[in-house]
């Protein structure tokens, strides 16, 4: 599982050794949520805490319902740009996993000329 921690303190042990302190705001777990391998480090609280935690199967199954209602909202606009209408509906989800959304300040440049 992947932990957040609200209060508290821990500490981050490997092979006996301690080797940093974690508290307020921050996490660990992670690994498990990515991978499924063995733990790294033995974490143990060095003060009563309370933690967040979230297991590795809600973790991916939210991710993946998040990127397919993201995929969704990608394809229905690009389906109303005229340049891109006669596309399949495969090359257009294939150009819906590729494209990456990109934020811009008011007056930021997108493109220069030349």
């Amino acid at each position: 599982a992947f932990y957040i921690v609200e209060t508290g303190n821990f500490d981050i042990e490997v092979n006996g050794n301690k080797v940093a302190s974690r508290g307020a705001g921050a996490a660990f777990g992670e690994l498990a949520l990515l991978y499924n391998c063995p733990r790294a480090a033995t974490v143990i609280a060095a003060t009563d805490a309370v933690v967040w935690g979230l297991d590795r199967q809600t973790f991916r199954y939210m991710i993946a319902s998040t990127r397919e209602d993201q995929l969704a909202a990608i394809i229905d606009t690009l389906r109303q740009v005229k340049l891109l209408s006669s596309l399949s509906d495969e090359q257009l989800n294939k150009i819906a996993d590729a494209v990456q959304e990109m934020s811009f300040e008011q007056g930021d440049k997108i493109i220069n000329k030349g």
